[in-house]
């Protein structure tokens, strides 16, 4: 892997966390530079899990040719049994013996190194998870603002109307009946159609657009 994926998949994982699609250059060249950082580590992780995945061949290698090196003297012993000649005898033992210690430390060692290499991927992990969570909040800061003046417009557009208010409203689980009035604080029925209508109070127009403003904290998405 290449540090640039490695970049992708930060940008990927932060984007998810916050809850909304930023491209790289709308951050301060501070967040930037943690972002390459953390690509950092993340490259390094899979260097981490390059170097398990090869001790563990290893390890594995070492119990094969401890098996083989069991396997080739016992013919030895056979013969020599069979013949009753002692240097073969000796011979078979020798080299099964030696190959098993050799193949043995081989595969402590790897064994070892497998291990270690494992505990220092979790950390490695643990910590760029962490790392990665306090980013989020940094770019959700400082972009969240933004991502509001963004869709805030497109919503505005679309509920100039109490239907949709209302809709909007019972999609989040309220049932919405009244509200204030912006003008007189009295509480106002609300109709379930138009754009408008006057409070039966004081006579002020309120505007569905009104009820919006009132109402954005829970009709617009929250993150």
């Amino acid at each position: 892997m290449t540090l640039a994926s490695a970049r992708e998949e930060i940008l990927r994982v932060i984007s998810d966390k916050i809850g909304f699609p930023f491209k790289e250059e709308e951050l301060s060249p501070s967040l930037r530079k943690t972002i390459g950082e953390l690509s950092q580590q993340r490259d390094f992780i899979w260097q981490l899990n390059h170097n398990k995945k090869v001790h563990k061949e290893k390890a594995q290698s070492a119990q094969y040719l401890a098996i083989a090196a069991v396997i080739l003297g016992w013919p030895f012993v056979f013969i020599s049994l069979f013949s009753f000649f002692v240097p073969t005898l000796i011979l078979g033992l020798v080299i099964g013996a030696i190959g098993t210690l050799l193949c043995y430390f081989w595969y402590k060692k790897e064994k070892g190194l497998l291990t270690q290499t494992e505990n220092e991927i979790s950390f490695v992990t643990a910590k760029l998870e962490e790392n990665i969570s306090m980013l989020s909040k940094l770019i959700y800061d400082e972009l969240s603002e933004i991502h509001e003046t963004r869709i805030r417009p497109t919503l505005r557009h679309i509920m100039v109307n109490f239907a949709e208010i209302i809709q909007a409203a019972k999609g989040k689980g309220i049932i919405l009946e009244t509200i204030q009035c912006p003008h007189c604080a009295a509480p106002a029925s609300l109709p379930k159609t138009g754009e408008s209508f006057p409070c039966r109070h004081c006579g002020g127009t309120i505007h569905a657009t009104n009820v919006f403003e009132m109402l954005k904290g829970i009709l617009t998405p929250v993150r």
